[in-house]
């Protein structure tokens, strides 16, 4: 204890002179500044659990604090004094009565500089001889609020008697172990009381419950008792040694007498006459064990915990009521490319300016966080672009962080990278915004369908019911709907066809035969359909021909010449009077040909140019040919170019085809193109089965083959008569309805795949050609039927060009006659 005069904030020297003369403590003092009273309030101090205990001496007008034990760190002095009028002692000392006040911020007003030295709780009892006023008090303090219970009192008043008595009548030594064995006898901290060398002279109650020792046991043996075994020698020394310089504090091992080895924190204290001269040791210590074994616990855990953070693929950010930061981890100054090694201690604020150089937009990202600081933390989720060091979307969580009291501690932010994520949900946006304008097209595409099909088929059914119903005039008038009614026919059969082939390409079925093809033998194949349609319309059809360019291309000659008859087709459709001319020029290029159709007709407008271009199918001019016509191109390696001032002012519509690299003396494709319907002449007519349940369609099928003129044709469903004929060697091939509704074998339904399974299985009848003809015309149909019957082709309903279907049969016949002749 330091008992040099100083000074305590607030607080100023007594002036001696004039203000009376210093009364017991004083004198006592200045003959002996070294009185076991250190001892006796550091006694009080443990036995009350109070950081601070001092005795103070009541003067005229100032009270001066003249001893102290003080472990609460404030900056108590002795030799300090207080007014009269501001001081608690001085109020005691008048009243000669315990004062207790639980806390001295509510009394700031009455003792200001009290109030100002950082103490709360206070309590303090008189010091007097009997029948006279008091000299001074012992007093009690607490850096915390506290109350005083009526037992604590009176130790505090019980111990101010001990100090008068100790201070003023300097007992004997004996009568000054009992005082002190009788103030430590309710402590519940464990107390023994020593002599210099350390033997035992007294212990208080808490000993046994602490030790397991019984008092007989121990007193008169040596302090190592409480450590045999455990307590190495130069920590005994050590001990022994810091207690009588001034005192020892320190977690000692000790073993109970059962044996349990246990850690208990000591703190010894020197005692002394009232001359100053040490005589006994007093050594106050508590069981730390389990507190040990909870702080290995806390910093595990704290270790663990601390590994957990580091090692998660998220960033976790915390800071306290003050944004400071108190723990971050790895991955979060990865994602804000900040230093998270140097951020602990660092405000909220630095880290988020060290943050402002990776975000998108800092402005608006400080905006959002000044107004989360600014309310009471709740749960908040929400997300930032960082554009530095690279794009990344982070998603933040911010959370309050909450003692077991409820009490907020400070927030925690939590960072995760979510650009995967939000990259596949704008993937998965885009993706269904597609499919629905899929979907939008397909049900367009049905509409515009529907509006191509039912158009022919409305003019179809017209024509037939004036015929049928004698609304014509004459045989001409009846001849020439009839006609109209064929040709409509015909304009229905190639929209399907058109369906068709834009079905396969859709589905990647449609398969292409690229050879080296010469484009003037195509163009003089279709130019007589084509003629003839712009003469009707008064139309002038020109075809410019640079003789000196080479025509030949690589692509498939089918379909070149659907794309050019598509063309020229349209421009007749769509144009009223003018012109339409047909040009083949060189491409700029140097590797392609183009053939440019101009025409005056009625044009496109601006968003039907669009549409073309982004390859929807048409609602007006071109249709749905338009659009397969530009797919087989593409499919070809060329290009189709549409160009129109707009509605009104004509179109030019360019195919662009590569050019042929193969040597131009080899055959080409429109060389080698068959001459389809032209067979070997039959030494008799082809007789052909023609299955079919539908009397109107086999009756249509009879006459146009007997028209031929090269076959004879017999209709059936009857399964039983099927067989027979087949079996009978009179038929030479089999044209086999699919679908047959009413056709049955062994009380059974069949269908055409089941009964031409049957033909070819039977060795009388496999040698049979058969060709399906079927309404389902999808892509797959054809390789499914074939596969599922056996059945050598397959022919799509309705059926426009019988010559070239009955020249593949007469084929297909040729070849069963070889493979089924004599020596074969």
């Amino acid at each position: 204890m330091d008992t040099s005069a100083g000074k305590v904030r607030g607080f100023k020297e007594p002036e001696r002179e004039g203000h009376g003369q210093p009364r017991i403590l004083t004198r006592a003092l200045a003959t002996s500044p070294a009185l076991p009273v250190e001892s006796a309030l550091e006694l009080v101090s443990a036995f009350l659990l109070a950081p601070l205990a001092g005795i103070t001496e009541s003067c005229d007008d100032h009270c001066i604090l003249v001893a102290i034990s003080n472990s609460s760190g404030l900056a108590l002095e002795l030799g300090a004094a207080v007014p009269t009028d501001q001081s608690t002692c001085s109020v005691v000392a008048r009243t000669n009565e315990p004062l207790v006040i639980p806390d001295l911020l509510e009394q700031k007003t009455r003792f200001p500089l009290m109030a100002g030295m950082g103490i709360r709780g206070f309590a303090a009892v008189p010091l007097s001889l009997p029948g006279e006023p008091p000299f001074g008090t012992l007093w009690i303090g607490d850096v915390k609020p506290r109350e005083l219970t009526d037992q604590e009192l009176k130790h505090l008043l019980h111990a101010g008697e001990l100090l008068t008595d100790g201070l003023l009548r300097a007992r004997a030594h004996q009568n000054s172990l009992q005082r002190y064995a009788h103030v430590v006898e309710s402590m519940r901290e464990s107390v023994v009381i020593t002599d210099l060398e350390g033997n035992i002279r007294h212990v208080n109650p808490a000993v046994e419950r602490l030790h397991g020792w019984t008092p007989d046991e121990l007193k008169g043996k040596h302090f190592s008792q409480f450590g045999i075994g455990l307590i190495p020698p130069e920590l005994e020394r050590k001990i022994l040694q810091d207690s009588l310089s001034g005192g020892f504090s320190g977690r000692v091992p000790n073993r109970r007498s059962d044996g349990r080895e246990i850690t208990v924190e000591l703190r010894t204290s020197l005692i002394k006459d009232e001359m100053g001269t040490p005589y006994m040791l007093a050594g106050i210590s508590h069981d730390v064990t389990e507190e040990l074994k909870a702080e290995v616990v806390r910093l595990e855990t704290a270790q663990r915990l601390q590994a957990l953070v580091q090692s998660s693929v998220d960033g976790i950010l915390m800071i306290d009521q003050n944004q400071i930061v108190v723990a971050i981890n790895r991955r979060f100054g990865e994602l804000f490319a900040v230093d998270a090694s140097s951020a602990l201690g660092k405000a909220d604020t630095q880290l988020r300016k060290e943050a402002h150089r990776s975000l998108r937009d800092p402005a608006e990202f400080e905006r959002q966080i000044q107004d989360i600081y600014s309310r009471p933390a709740v749960h908040l989720e929400m997300e930032f672009e960082l554009v530095w060091p690279e794009f990344r979307v982070v998603h933040c969580t911010h959370s309050p962080v909450l003692a077991p009291d409820g009490e907020e501690m400070g927030r925690l932010w939590i960072a995760s990278d979510v650009t995967t994520s939000r990259r596949l949900d704008q993937e998965l946006r885009e993706s269904k915004a597609q499919v629905e304008e899929s979907d939008r097209l397909k049900s367009e595409f049905l509409a515009t369908t529907s509006h191509e099909l039912r158009t022919p088929l409305n003019s179809i059914l017209g024509f037939l019911k004036l015929v049928l119903e004698d609304a014509c005039s004459g045989p001409e008038e009846e001849r020439s709907l009839l006609n109209h009614a064929y040709k409509t026919g015909a304009h229905l059969g190639a929209l399907l066809n058109d369906i068709l082939d834009l079905a396969k390409i859709e589905t990647g079925k449609v398969q292409l035969e690229l050879t080296r093809v010469d484009v003037r033998p195509v163009i003089d194949e279709l130019w007589p359909i084509i003629s003839v349609q712009a003469k009707e319309k008064g139309l002038d059809l020109v075809f410019d021909d640079d003789r000196h360019l080479p025509g030949f291309v690589q692509g498939d000659y089918q379909r070149i010449k659907q794309v050019l008859l598509n063309l020229l087709g349209n421009s007749v459709k769509y144009t009223p009077t003018g012109s339409i001319r047909l040009e083949m020029l060189p491409g700029n290029d140097g590797e392609s040909l183009l053939l440019r159709v101009r025409d005056t007709g009625i044009g496109f407008d601006m968003e039907q140019l669009r549409r073309i271009r982004e390859g929807h199918v048409q609602k007006s001019r071109g249709g749905i040919g338009l659009s397969i016509a530009r797919r087989f191109v593409d499919l070809m390696g060329g290009r189709l170019d549409i160009e129109s001032p707009g509605l009104g002012g004509g179109a030019t519509v360019t195919l662009s085809l590569p050019l042929s690299t193969a040597k131009e003396n080899g055959n080409s494709a429109s060389e080698a193109a068959p001459n389809q319907g032209q067979t070997a002449e039959e030494p008799r007519r082809i007789r052909i089965l023609v299955v079919e349940d539908d009397e109107a369609s086999a009756l249509a099928v009879q006459l146009t083959l007997e028209r031929l003129g090269e076959y004879a044709v017999e209709t059936t469903d009857d399964v039983p008569l099927i067989l027979d004929r087949t079996r009978s060697g009179e038929i030479d091939a089999v044209l086999m309805d699919v679908s047959l509704q009413r056709s049955s074998h062994e009380d059974r339904a069949v269908d055409g795949l089941e009964i031409t399974r049957m033909l070819k299985a039977d060795p009388r009848t496999s040698h049979l050609p058969v060709i399906l003809m079927t309404a389902h015309a999808m892509a797959g149909d054809r390789e499914r039927f074939l596969a599922s019957s056996g059945a050598d082709d397959y022919e799509a309903k309705p059926i426009f060009d019988f010559k070239a279907m009955m020249a593949r049969l007469q084929g297909l016949i040729q070849q069963s006659r070889h493979r089924h002749s004599p020596g074969k």
